[in-house]
């Protein structure tokens, strides 16, 4: 995933990237990292949370 994909995850979820860190148990400050392709989220947890709430994200797309 690149720093866009992250962002337009965040957003199609509704969520600001307070809201966004507290679900990945990272900090805001993290998240816009990503999000400007800084830095890439690590950890088994944070990749599994994130591939979860992006199979969230696309099902909420399929229905729009």
């Amino acid at each position: 995933m690149t720093g866009a994909d992250y962002r337009e995850l965040r957003l199609r979820l509704k969520l600001t990237p307070t809201q966004f860190a507290d679900l990945l148990e990272t900090t805001p400050a993290t998240v816009g990292r990503w999000e400007k392709d800084q830095a890439v989220p690590r950890g088994l947890a944070q990749r599994r949370a994130l591939a979860e709430l992006a199979a969230r994200g696309s099902e909420g797309a399929a229905g729009d």
